[in-house]
Formats: C-alpha cells, structure tokens, sequence
C-alpha cells in the first residue's frame, strides 16, 4: 500500500476542500458571525450545500487520483484517501465554525 500517497493526497485534497468552502462563506455572507445572528442555519439549505459540497469535490478528486495511481488494491487505497481526506476536511470545517463562533 503506498501510504504516503494515500496521506499527502487525504491532506491536500483536505486543505484545499476546507478552504474553499469557509472561504465561500465568507465572501458571500462576510463573516460567520452575522450567519449566526441572522439565523441562516435554520432555512439556508443553499448554505449548507455550499459549504459541504467543496469538500467533498476535492476528497471524490483524491480518491480518484490516488486510484489511477496505485497498481494493487486500487479500490481499497482509492476509498481511504476519500474517507481520510472528508474527515480531515469536516474536522477542520467544525474547528473553524467553533473558533469563530467564541
């Protein structure tokens, strides 16, 4: 298994997944705290598709690299970099959203 491709891909597609969505929400709304004081979370389903949705582009993207470039158990290898690189991403979003929100 070639683990360092699996990590540096699950970290990457990670980095940039989160970014791009907290970056989206803050240039459409200006910051996260007028989010939570206007009650965007109750009826913004739009919101929270955008939000997500970043993440988990660039983690499918990551398993899909990382499948094309291993030669055994590529389905194996392909779904632990999506697996990883989603969870780092939400982590990383939740961790931002409770930073922000103190």
């Amino acid at each position: 298994m070639r683990l360092k491709l699996l990590m540096i891909a699950s970290l990457l597609a990670a980095i940039v997944g989160s970014g791009a969505s907290i970056l989206i929400v803050i240039i459409t709304l200006g910051s996260f705290s007028r989010v939570i004081e206007a009650g965007h979370w109750q009826r913004g389903w739009v919101l929270g598709i955008a939000f997500y949705a970043p993440s988990l582009l660039s983690a499918f993207l990551a398993g899909m690299f990382v499948y094309r470039h291993t030669a055994r158990r590529r389905k194996l290898q392909g779904a632990l970099t999506f697996i990883a690189a989603y969870l780092l991403s939400l982590g990383s979003q939740i961790a931002w959203l409770i930073l922000k929100s103190l």
